[in-house]
């Protein structure tokens, strides 16, 4: 019996695992300007099918077209691939794709050096502002001489930023790209640069004279961007559209200066990208929080101060498909009462459960336990729970105080005071 409700406990968490939904959208509503987008890009849109992913082709001015239906959203997901609309069609508005965002779910937005002012909305509603219509990103010292038409436009971006590598993951060598710059607000916790440019380029009109400060130079110009929201939903901003085509994805580039070229690696960081983006990787998910005084196994549902107290949680990561024990030195868990009482690191067996014992504060009243974790390329995981705390009771304090015996001694001295002058008083002659 004993050796049963071992394996119970042991395969509990995993079947917990198990049963969690997959957090992975599977209804993707793709806007295009044309319907050539769609054979341009088909080895992009062929790498979302053969990983599931049900893909609805709309042009973005289809009167028919619409994110909800009777209140409720029919897709999961957008792939923005039409930076040419200058009016939606339907109820699909720059707002409306904000709101989508805001209910978090996931989008990718690619644009161009003709980006309309309708899809610019989008991005400013996020915290991106492209460079103005008809600018590129332009580097007379880092073009690909294969594709390049004169203007240095087609560019070889190389440098990468801590989110590239939390995000994409794979080493990623060049990036083929041809389109227009953005930046991103500096008072946003929630952007970050995948792939910027080097401190030789600059956003311009390629064949205009350049008089005014550029709108961007060096690697304040961003080409891909991500954005996680505090909901977790996940949005991708490229400054090209032609990053997804067959003919990038297929392209050789060879860097001004350099004797030999290489393959383009569009196509890898192309994937990686889209599979952070639909929550195919970077997912955590948590259950079977648990709580209760050393030496018992049930929550209480009152705890006192100064009570030893253990703490823990079972989390998991959204891995190669299924759900995985996740590992981290690094998990947090706050005591809070207004402000952190406690503030310590969770300790994992490996096996995706995390544990901590600690001591309540001298203080009672409504405390929170909250476990939390927030690293670039994962979900935000918070896990609240909230319990009261209470003072002791009038008999469970110590009946004698170290500290308190010179007031002992001196309500025993005064007693004895008291008898003594009374012997005397009574039987003094005097």
């Amino acid at each position: 019996m004993k050796a049963f409700i071992c394996l119970i406990a042991v395969l509990l968490p995993l079947v917990l695992a198990i049963s969690a939904p997959s957090p992975v959208p599977k209804r993707v509503l793709v806007l295009l300007d044309d319907f050539n987008t769609r054979q341009s890009h088909s080895l992009f849109f062929n790498s979302l099918s053969g990983r599931g992913f049900d893909l609805t082709f709309k042009r973005a001015d289809d009167p028919d077209l619409a994110l909800a239906q009777y209140g409720e959203y029919v897709y999961d997901a957008l792939v923005h691939f039409a930076p040419h609309t200058e009016e939606y069609g339907g109820d699909i508005d720059a707002q409306a794709v904000i709101d989508f965002v805001d209910s978090g779910r996931n989008v990718l937005l690619a644009a161009d050096e003709t980006i309309s002012e309708a899809v610019r909305s989008i991005a400013t509603g996020c915290g991106v502002d492209f460079a103005e219509e008809g600018a590129l990103v332009v580097d007379h010292f880092n073009y690909d001489t294969i594709h390049d038409d004169g203007q240095h436009a087609y560019i070889v971006a190389t440098q990468q930023t801590d989110a590239t590598k939390a995000i994409v993951g794979k080493a990623v060598g060049s990036v083929l790209f041809h389109g227009v710059g953005h930046t991103l607000d500096d008072s946003s916790e929630l952007l970050y640069p995948l792939l910027t440019s080097d401190d030789t380029a600059f956003s311009h009109a390629p064949e205009e004279v350049v008089n005014d400060y550029p709108h961007s130079t060096g690697k304040t110009t961003v080409l891909v961007s991500a954005l996680q929201a505090r909901n977790n939903a996940r949005v991708v901003f490229s400054g090209s559209l032609d990053l997804f085509s067959n003919k990038f994805f297929s392209a050789s580039v060879q860097k001004v200066g350099k004797t030999a070229s290489q393959k383009a690696d569009n196509q890898v960081f192309a994937q990686e990208v889209s599979k952070w983006l639909f929550n195919e990787k970077g997912v955590l998910h948590y259950e079977n929080v648990n709580h209760h005084s050393v030496g018992q196994t049930a929550p209480a549902e009152t705890y006192r101060i100064k009570d030893d107290i253990t703490f823990s949680i079972d989390v998991y990561e959204w891995k190669d498909g299924s759900w995985q024990p996740f590992t981290a030195n690094d998990l947090q868990l706050d005591f809070v009462r207004l402000d952190p009482h406690v503030r310590t690191v969770l300790k994992h067996d490996k096996k995706g459960h995390f544990t901590t014992t600690f001591k309540i504060p001298d203080v009672y009243g409504m405390f929170t336990f909250k476990a939390h974790y927030n690293r670039l390329g994962y979900s935000y995981l918070e896990a609240i729970t909230r319990v009261p705390v209470r003072p002791y009771r009038h008999n469970e304090y110590e009946r004698f105080i170290e500290s308190a015996y010179p007031y002992y001694a001196g309500c025993f001295s005064m007693l004895g005071a008291f008898v003594v002058f009374s012997v005397v008083f009574l039987y003094s002659k005097y």
